[in-house]
């Protein structure tokens, strides 16, 4: 699955032309694989284990957005 998200997004993103942004979108893709692992591994298993990993999931994917647009708009911030 690893392998799978990486190269998927990776090769939609050169094809249409954010080939400069490729490595930030296969290091979110491997930060949000890592987290949906390791959730998936330290629950239990019953019935609701998959949508808690899922809820972390989207957890995990909002955090990492809200990250990129905190630095990308501190980096276009003029300094005095």
């Amino acid at each position: 699955m690893l392998l799978v998200a990486t190269v998927g997004l990776g090769v939609f993103d050169i094809l249409n032309g954010y080939a400069s942004v490729v490595w930030i979108t296969i290091l979110e893709a491997l930060v949000v694989i890592l987290v949906v692992h390791f959730v998936y591994e330290a629950m239990p298993k019953c019935r609701e284990r998959l949508v808690i990993v899922g809820l972390a999931a989207a957890f995990d994917q909002n955090s990492i957005k809200s990250i990129q647009i905190h630095f990308d708009w501190n980096a276009r911030q003029p300094h005095f």
